[in-house]
Parts: C-alpha cells; structure tokens; sequence
C-alpha cells in the first residue's frame, strides 16, 4: 500500500511540473505576443506622427492670398519613412482679388506631360502597391488623375488621346507600377492648374 502510494504521489508530481511548465510557457508566449504587438502599435504610432508631420509642413491653406495656383504635394512613404514631394503647378489659369475690387489674373501655359518626361519630379516604384496622398495647399473643387506609358515620350502629338484615367479618391492614388507620367488637373473658383510627375520602374 504504501509503494502505490508513492506511485501515486509521484505522477502527480510529475503531472503538476508538466501543467507548471506549459502554463509558464504559455505566459512567455503571451509575454512576447504582448512585446510584439506594442512594437507594432509605438511603429504606427510613428509612421503616423511622421506622416501628419510632413502633411503639416506643406503649409495648406485658404485661396485668398494666392496670386497664382496652389503648390500641390505628394505624401508616401518609402523605406518606412514619411517623404513629400513638391509638385509646382506647368499649365494653369488663375484670377485673384486684389483687395481693392478688382481682379487680376495670370496664365501659364507649358509643353504637354509627355514632353516634359525627364524635367518633372520623379518617384521610384519598386514593388506591391505605394500609395501616394494628395496635398494641395488648397482644397480644389474638383480633380482627376490621368497617365500615359513613358515610352511615348516625345510623341504627345501621335498619343495625346492615349491617357489612361486613374481612379481615385480620398485624395489618395494607388501605384502598382512603374514606367508613367501622371497628370493631376484640379479645378478652383480661381481657375484650374495641372500637375505633372513620373513614376519609374525600381532598379
């Protein structure tokens, strides 16, 4: 009687270490899964507040003191840090007050996208989808996003028609590849103004 009752007391001790020690490894798992997440959620949480820093830093505003059209900004991300991209308006019409009752207006007129391939900024695309945020220093009524294959570069008279409309919304744009000029058009009370960028293929 008392051998299997040392039996007895012996698998129940084996039985209690087993149970301790899959509990404390259950506990160091929900440890590093906790370790994990938190450093998951402190990089959004930096990712963000870089993000709304550079959409800060554009310096968005009203229309009334513009006497010409708005700057227009790229906001992505690359190599897990915020960039901006300044965009200047090429072609554009724009009509301002004076202040005093009367207006003034002022016009500019450049070459089609496809000919300004090699002097607008550049974004390289390397893989997956980089999305790309729009910053206009003022809200426009309305905009649209065209592109055309860089291949026609130079032939905007053969290939003028042969845009492509990007959809988007949000003021967001969705890249999934490289090798496009884009045209963003943006209308306001004041006028309208287009803007001008190529996407390139990763090395």
């Amino acid at each position: 009687m008392k051998e299997k009752k040392q039996k007895r007391m012996f698998v129940v001790c084996v039985v209690l270490v087993i149970l301790m020690t899959a509990l404390a490894g259950c506990k160091k798992q929900e440890s590093i899964s906790r370790e994990n997440e938190s450093n998951e959620n402190e990089t959004m949480e930096r990712d963000t507040a870089e993000r709304e820093t550079a959409v800060k830093e554009t310096g968005t505003g009203s229309l009334e003191n513009l006497r010409e059209a708005p700057l227009l900004y790229l906001i992505y991300e690359k190599d897990g840090n915020a960039r901006k991209l300044e965009l200047k308006s090429g072609s554009f019409n724009w009509m301002y007050d004076n202040g005093d009752g009367t207006k003034q207006g002022s016009i500019a007129d450049a070459p089609h996208p496809l000919d300004l391939i090699g002097k607008v900024p550049e974004i390289q695309w390397e893989t997956g989808i980089l999305t790309v945020e729009l910053q206009f220093q003022a809200e426009p009524k309305e905009y649209s996003v065209s592109r055309w294959p860089v291949e026609y570069a130079g032939m905007a008279l053969e290939h003028d028609g042969d845009c492509e409309n990007v959809s988007s919304g949000n003021y967001r744009i969705d890249l999934t590849e490289g090798g496009y000029i884009y045209n963003i058009h943006g209308e306001w009370e004041q006028g309208y103004a287009d803007y001008n960028f190529v996407i390139t293929e990763g090395d």
